[in-house]
């Protein structure tokens, strides 16, 4: 019903005023359509840039959306206030618990109203909200230098967290201003391209703001898009990105050497910088016209004599953390490489890069380990492989001269004029990774929101969990290697053994006192005296004082 009001809507643009109605509690609900079912345009700029006192001071500070609905803005949404923007976690296969999405209107010509949705100068919070690089009439917002959020100011800090970006031209997300910080946590960022420019659509576009103090991505996917994840300033003072997931991308999702403090650790890259450079690219992009690695690190040029000193530290102190990451490209993508003789294959790390984290005297800081090259055998989505031909072929059409669109969706052949408007929920894509490869914290690799058979740790306000709990192993069923976690309300002695179906004790994995906590453990499929065990089913008991719990694991030859 939503979808036809919209539809209708598009037809005959139309301009709607609206009225604030006073709500006492800190949260003001922000409707999408007005009472006769029509689209309310933009009653976020009047229920949020308006809802201030006469000092222009703002009245509530949470704003919530509806979901399954869209937020249509003629102009762009100008916060200069702390804001929090959300709405309740989204359902799975329900249209109307969808995620809500804003969007810019169309003009009476069929243009676009706006090219930014939302403007801020102060600290702003999204939560569970799409913001659309296609507008009101399913076409993209324009090439154009627009973002869905642009920050204004110096010293904000933005907080994302399942936030959805898709078909921005230019970049998703930017700033021009020095200080900021950054908290991103369970974004996917989809179809960012930009038909005639292979270099644009950034997710993050920060190259102009000078400084960025703190930059921390957790749990995030960026997919089937044109350019990098993050396009730096000259500095970030620290930099953090665990546990997310990079999928067919023409470009590295990093474009920096000067790290200062940075941790990449429990990532997936699968075909990441898939165009790759030529010779006479590298020139223009690596500082001694090298490859540029998906790890790329150079000398402080900071540190250089006549440079600029504020923003720098000697080398010995820099600390650059890459552990526990995956780098993958498909034979398809290795034989665009092998039958360009111009252009280069993608490495994980060029020559200067490899020889600074093996230089110990110079740079302890700098620490690599395990670093996988390996498919992470996304078995849940089958249609990758139509993802990773339109890659492969825009790569081969761009070293032919032509640049043109190749997203990807579900709907492309059975909705081609609204499936970049409507998106299903959950999206089609499916990262999961089936190699059973685990980060340096247990879990798997890559963006953990593809494991929801993952049972998430409930703590008090102490940090410590509330109950004594023996959680699933993962992978399950394993070959060779499982992980076990499990959680201690309280400190104390704990044992933690391998039986099999007999009975029959296998190996004790643990027989210690353990403080109170989450707390994993590796059994490698072998018994007490290092014998690897045949398949089967095993079960896995924890036992402290008298609490005592058991579950089921299956070993795969």
């Amino acid at each position: 019903m939503k979808l036809k009001k919209l539809l209708l809507f598009i037809l005959t643009v139309t301009l709607y005023g609206g009225v604030i109605f006073a709500q006492q509690t800190d949260t003001v609900y922000v409707p999408a359509n007005k009472e006769n079912g029509d689209p309310y345009v933009n009653s976020l700029i009047d229920y949020i840039v308006a809802d201030t006192n006469a000092a222009g001071e703002q009245l509530h500070s949470v704003y919530k959306l509806e979901r399954g609905s869209f937020y249509i803005v003629d102009k762009a949404v100008d916060l200069k206030n702390p804001v929090k923007i959300v709405a309740d976690p989204p359902v799975e296969n329900d249209p109307e618990k969808a995620p809500p999405k804003i969007l810019s209107n169309v003009t009476a010509d069929g243009g676009t109203a706006t090219m930014n949705l939302i403007n801020t100068w102060a600290d702003i919070t999204i939560k569970n909200v799409w913001l659309a690089g296609i507008d009101a009439g399913g076409q993209n917002r324009g090439w154009g230098y627009g973002q869905a959020l642009a920050v204004q100011d110096s010293f904000v800090t933005v907080t994302l967290d399942g936030v959805w970006l898709d078909y921005n031209g230019w970049s998703a997300i930017a700033t021009a201003q020095p200080h900021t910080s950054w908290f991103i946590n369970n974004l996917h960022a989809r179809n960012e391209q930009n038909p005639g420019d292979q270099w644009t659509t950034f997710v993050f576009f920060l190259e102009n703001a000078g400084v960025v103090d703190t930059f921390v991505a957790k749990n995030c996917t960026y997919f089937q898009s044109n350019s990098f994840f993050i396009f730096p300033p000259d500095v970030i003072q620290y930099i953090e990105v665990d546990h997310c997931t990079f999928v067919n991308l023409l470009k590295w999702p990093f474009h920096e050497t000067q790290w200062l403090k940075a941790k990449f650790t429990n990532n997936i890259f699968y075909n990441v910088s898939a165009l790759s450079l030529t010779e006479t690219e590298e020139e223009g992009q690596d500082p001694d016209h090298l490859e540029y690695g998906l790890i790329n690190v150079d000398t402080l040029a900071a540190n250089e004599l006549g440079q600029p000193g504020q923003y720098t530290i000697p080398e010995s102190e820099r600390e650059i953390i890459v552990k526990n990451n995956l780098y993958y490209f498909t034979q398809d993508l290795q034989d665009y490489w092998a039958n360009n003789d111009s252009v280069k294959a993608q490495v994980w790390m060029n020559s200067r890069t490899r020889a600074m984290f093996d230089n110990d005297a110079e740079w302890p800081g700098l620490v690599e380990e395990n670093t996988w090259n390996q498919d992470p055998m996304f078995n849940d989505f089958p249609q990758l492989s139509e993802a990773t031909a339109k890659l492969v072929q825009v790569c081969l059409d761009i070293r032919a001269g032509s640049m043109h669109e190749w997203d990807w969706d579900a709907d492309q052949v059975s909705d081609p004029q609204f499936y970049r408007l409507i998106n299903p929920y959950p999206l089609p894509e499916n990262f999961r990774s089936y190699a059973g490869l685990v980060g340096t914290d247990g879990l798997p690799i890559g963006d953990l929101r593809y494991y929801p058979d993952l049972v998430s740790v409930e703590e008090n306000s102490n940090g410590v969990p509330n109950d004594f709990q023996l959680l699933q192993n993962y992978p399950n069923p394993f070959n060779p290697s499982t992980i076990i976690r499990f959680n201690l309300n309280k400190s104390g002695y704990v044992k933690l053994s391998v039986f099999n179906l007999l009975g029959e004790k296998v190996i004790t994995l643990v027989d210690d006192v353990k403080n109170a906590g989450s707390h994993f453990v590796t059994w490698n499929g072998k018994n007490s005296a290092s014998i690897s065990v045949p398949a089967g089913i095993y079960f896995y008991k924890l036992e402290m004082e008298n609490n005592i719990q058991v579950k089921k694991m299956m070993l795969l030859k």
